[in-house]
């Protein structure tokens, strides 16, 4: 129908580690209509990043597939993101696999309110060096227009990661105010 769409895609190709690392492999969430899922604080598009659990450089094969599912109403957008990815090293035969899921909400509480709400999970596995990862994420923002040039914006933010191997596990609790003013 107008109020739902579903994508999914798929692509195969050759990269380096190296060229993973520049592109920073980040996948930017954009709702089923092909419009971008737009963070409230700062108006930037929300992009997931995806962790590589291996740095080595090195030529692999990258299999990607991408999914969503999203539906908007007259005063609410909901979106589930999936994506799943491979990768197979050429030189040293290894394999690496990171995959996830996403859900995006947001309502507009009145004409100058809006509320959203994001959680995301990932997954990274390596299979040579046996090391897993796994990060959580949990956010809420509320986006008030105090004025006509004026805008108020209260978020929270919560992570969790565990890596498997203790080094890099953290947990993170963020609030944060903004307030942006057009001139």
């Amino acid at each position: 129908s107008r109020r739902t769409a579903w994508t999914a895609r798929y692509e195969e190709d050759t990269s380096t580690t190296s060229q993973v690392q520049l592109e920073r492999q980040l996948i930017s969430l954009v709702d089923a209509f092909g419009e971008p899922i737009v963070d409230p604080t700062s108006g930037a598009n929300i992009a997931i990043p995806v962790n590589t659990a291996t740095i080595t450089d090195e030529v692999f094969v990258r299999r990607l597939f991408q999914g969503s599912v999203s539906a908007r109403g007259r005063r609410t957008t909901a979106s589930l993101n999936i994506f799943a990815e491979r990768r197979e090293f050429q030189l040293s035969g290894d394999e690496e696999t990171v995959y996830g899921i996403s859900a995006n909400a947001s309502r507009r509480l009145s004409p100058r309110t809006n509320l959203s709400a994001s959680t995301s999970w990932q997954e990274s596995e390596a299979r040579a060096t046996g090391l897993d990862s796994t990060r959580w994420d949990v956010g809420f923002a509320v986006n008030h227009r105090l004025g006509r040039d004026l805008s108020g914006t209260l978020n929270y933010l919560h992570v969790e990661q565990d890596s498997g191997a203790g080094g890099s596990d953290y947990s993170e609790n963020r609030f944060t105010v903004g307030l942006d003013l057009l001139f």
